[in-house]
C-alpha cells in the first residue's frame, strides 16, 4: 500500500486538469512510445464527470518514433470552441516530457530487480494531472507562491501482472512484458538421432492486450530454434481460458452449438 500526500487543489486555480496514459512501445527503439490524454478546462472533472452536465474532454495522442515526435488532436472540449484548446502544443509537450521521465525511471527500477533474461520494453502507466495557476498550493501567510505549473498527482501500472502463471512460467528466462500478455506457453524438449535433446520456450500473446507484442501469430521462441526433422514434445506452463476452450474444441474434448 502506499499514501500520496498532497496540497489541496483550489478550483479556482485549476487551469485544467485530466488522464493521461503513457506507453513504451514494443520493438527494436526502446524510446519509442505514445501518450493518450484526455483533459478538461477548469476544474470539470475528466475522472468524475457529472451525469447530469456532461461535457466531453479534450483528446490528444502523442507519438514518438525514431526520435520524432507528432501531435494528434483527435477530438475538442465541448467546453471550449473548436478553435480554442486545453493544451497546446508546448503544455503538450511538456506533459509528454514528464509522463516519459518518470516512465523511463519506472522501467529502469523494474528492470533492476529482474534477470538479464526477464528484462522489459514495455510499461504501461496511468496518469492523473492538473495545470495550476501561480499561486498554487496555497502556503502560509507570507510564504512566496508557486509559479503556474503542472502537477502530476498519481501514477500506477496498467500493465495485466503475473497471477495467472504458475512460479515456474514466471521463473522462465522470457521478457516480462511478454509474459503478462501470454496467450499460451509451452516449454519444448526436440530431439534428434545421434545429437543431444535441445530445449526452449514458445510465447504466443494476446493481441488484443495493449500494447500488441507481436507474437499472436508466430510465437516468441527463447533458446536454439530444433533442426529441421526434429522430434517435438510439449508442456503447456500456460494457457489462457479462451485458449484452454479453443484446445478443448480442437481436440474434441468439447463441443460448440451453432445456431
Amino acid at each position: 500500500m502506499g499514501l500520496t500526500v498532497h496540497a489541496r487543489f483550489d478550483d479556482e486555480l485549476e487551469r485544467n486538469n485530466g488522464v493521461t496514459t503513457f506507453t513504451f512501445l514494443p520493438g527494436d527503439r526502446p524510446d519509442d512510445a505514445v501518450l493518450e490524454i484526455n483533459v478538461q478546462a477548469g476544474s470539470v472533472a475528466v475522472t468524475n464527470p457529472d451525469p447530469d452536465e456532461v461535457e466531453l474532454p479534450e483528446v490528444i495522442r502523442v507519438t514518438r518514433r525514431d526520435g520524432r515526435v507528432s501531435i494528434e488532436r483527435l477530438a475538442g472540449s465541448t467546453l471550449l470552441p473548436d478553435d480554442q484548446q486545453v493544451l497546446d502544443d508546448d503544455a503538450t509537450l511538456e506533459l509528454f516530457d514528464q509522463a516519459a521521465a518518470v516512465a523511463a525511471l519506472w522501467r529502469t527500477r523494474l528492470n533492476d530487480s529482474l534477470p538479464a533474461a526477464q528484462l522489459v520494453q514495455t510499461v504501461v502507466l496511468d496518469f492523473e494531472f492538473k495545470t495550476m495557476d501561480a499561486g498554487w498550493p496555497k502556503l502560509v501567510d507570507r510564504a512566496t507562491p508557486y509559479p503556474a505549473r503542472l502537477v502530476l498527482r498519481q501514477v500506477r501500472s496498467l500493465d495485466p501482472g503475473l497471477r495467472a502463471l504458475s512460479p515456474a512460467a514466471r521463473a522462465l528466462p522470457v521478457p516480462r512484458d511478454v509474459l503478462m500478455r501470454a496467450l499460451l506457453v509451452e516449454t519444448v524438449r526436440c530431439t534428434t538421432s545421434g545429437q543431444a535433446p535441445s530445449d526452449h520456450v514458445e510465447v504466443r500473446t494476446d493481441a488484443m492486450i495493449a500494447p500488441d507484442m507481436g507474437y499472436s501469430e508466430r510465437p516468441l521462441i527463447v533458446g536454439p530454434r530444433p533442426p529441421a526433422g526434429a522430434s517435438c514434445t510439449r508442456v503447456t506452463e500456460y494457457a489462457s481460458p479462451g485458449q484452454e476452450l479453443v484446445a478443448m474444441v480442437t481436440d474434441g474434448d468439447a463441443f460448440v452449438i451453432v445456431g
